[in-house]
């Protein structure tokens, strides 16, 4: 903070320049001890000596007088909160953003609108006006979008969550009719995972990584709504959970488990969960991971390496829209856990773990471009002959982003994943035994609008 005086004349060899970061005072005239400043409607008086620093100022009209002073003070900003309200915002709507300076002599301003400058940095806002409402697109998913406030040469960011608004308010989710309660046991130890949907079955979520202890302690992560947070308590002895999840500057998320089986009783075990606040009610079955290598390792049929496909969806036609098909590969242990790999239709790149549960399936939840999509959905582990090992029907999400050079409009597809065993060939021979084992052996055929004249055709050699 840099602190201007009432006026003193005095004669001094060299009168320093006062400067603070963003301001400068000149140096002040000098003159002869006890002047006196007048104008018409004003007089300073002004000394100096061991009894007076300063002076005085007499007003000569309205009566009013004022013993000289501090005349003004300069300051200096030191930190900058900004804020949204709301700060869950539903698509194609608008929230109010704010900002508070914290300067160096620790007084808060609100800074208005002619004093800071906003940005979008991600996500699908669409404007933000002079007044700092900030206009907001269409998306897919609940998801986080960032901006960013500048004042006095110091930034601050701010995540807000889009929330994807359908014509019905969604209910919460209801409880797997199939699902029956037991009381906390010890013997329910273990890892448990699944997804989040809200009550329009739209996939919001997962719950990830979450241990049970024998004291019946829990502790994992959740991803809700595009962004991930811990998860710490403990069940009661009726195996039940309530609590929350306490953000900071932000409403807690409301978390409910009850501990319990799948199919009445016969089936694997499963925490029936329940996350709750910014405006989204969601919930899933989050499965228990019960294999161990030595004490009980999975069945042996579904421990191997498997291949599948992400076929584009019919409605992928639109040129918006990604037409490629995703693919990737899988690995199960003998513990049951899953690690995959791939690149979706788009080409982006992906790798994720997971575990097979009782029940015989991979609750997938793998968040992709920054948080700002996902690929997501329950795969389960069964033959289907002639057709695949292993399927299930995917939620592939990207919100719209305008600096996005691909699909900037985002996109929501249902693709189904299909996947079958993969058994690698033995040393020596080739993978696809079915061709002549000889040169030119296979035809490549690339066909579609996009290629340069329609595609081509060409004969190659095919030998490993």
């Amino acid at each position: 903070m840099a602190i201007l005086w009432g006026a003193v004349l005095v004669a001094q060899a060299a009168d320093p320049v006062s400067t603070s970061e963003n301001f400068s005072l000149l140096p002040a005239e000098t003159g002869a001890a006890g002047g006196i400043a007048t104008s018409a409607s004003f007089s300073a008086e002004t000394s100096t000596g061991s009894g007076i620093a300063g002076g005085v100022s007499n007003v000569t009209t309205g009566g009013v007088q004022a013993k000289g002073g501090y005349t003004g003070q300069l300051y200096d900003a030191q930190s900058l909160a900004v804020a949204a309200d709301p700060a869950a915002v539903n698509e194609k709507s608008t929230t109010q953003l704010s900002a508070v300076a914290t300067m160096d002599d620790d007084t808060l301003i609100n800074v208005g609108e002619s004093g800071i400058i906003w940005s979008i940095l991600d996500g699908p806002i669409t404007g933000i006006d002079s007044a700092g409402l900030a206009s907001v697109g269409e998306v897919f998913f609940n998801g986080p979008a960032s901006v960013r406030g500048s004042f006095d040469g110091i930034d601050s960011d701010l995540v807000l969550t889009i929330l994807n608004v359908k014509l019905d308010t969604p209910a919460a989710p209801q409880p797997d009719s199939t699902f029956l309660a037991e009381i906390f046991d010890p013997s329910q130890i273990g890892i448990y995972q699944g997804v989040l949907a809200d009550g329009g079955g739209n996939l919001v979520g997962a719950v990830q990584g979450l241990r049970l202890s024998p004291t019946g302690a829990i502790s994992g992560r959740v991803l809700f709504n595009g962004r991930t947070y811990r998860l710490r308590g403990a069940l009661e002895p009726d195996g039940t959970y309530s609590g929350e999840i306490i953000r900071r500057n932000e409403d807690p998320l409301a978390v409910t488990l009850a501990i319990g089986r799948t199919e009445n009783g016969a089936g694997g075990l499963t925490l029936q969960g329940t996350v709750s606040g910014d405006g989204t009610n969601a919930g899933g079955s989050i499965a228990q991971a019960p294999y161990h290598p030595r004490n009980n390792p999975a069945p042996v049929e579904l421990v191997r390496s498997y291949t599948f496909l992400i076929p584009a969806p019919e409605s992928a036609a639109d040129p918006a829209l990604p037409a490629g098909d995703g693919y990737g590969w899988a690995r199960v242990a003998s513990s049951g856990g899953i690690i995959a790999g791939g690149k979706t239709g788009d080409s982006t790149p992906f790798t994720t773990r997971g575990y097979l549960t009782e029940d015989g399936q991979w609750h997938l939840y793998q968040p992709l471009y920054g948080g700002r999509g996902m690929i997501a959905g329950v795969i389960s582990f069964r033959d289907e002959p002639a057709v695949s090992d292993l399927d299930g029907e995917l939620d592939w999400v990207k919100n719209p982003n305008p600096r996005d050079k691909r699909y900037p409009g985002g996109f929501d597809l249902p693709p189904w994943l299909v996947g079958s065993n993969f058994d690698p060939p033995a040393r020596g021979e080739r993978a696809l035994d079915e061709l002549a084992d000889q040169h030119y052996n296979a035809r490549l055929t690339l066909a579609g609008n996009p290629l340069p004249d329609d595609g081509f055709a060409r004969v190659v050699s095919w030998l490993n």
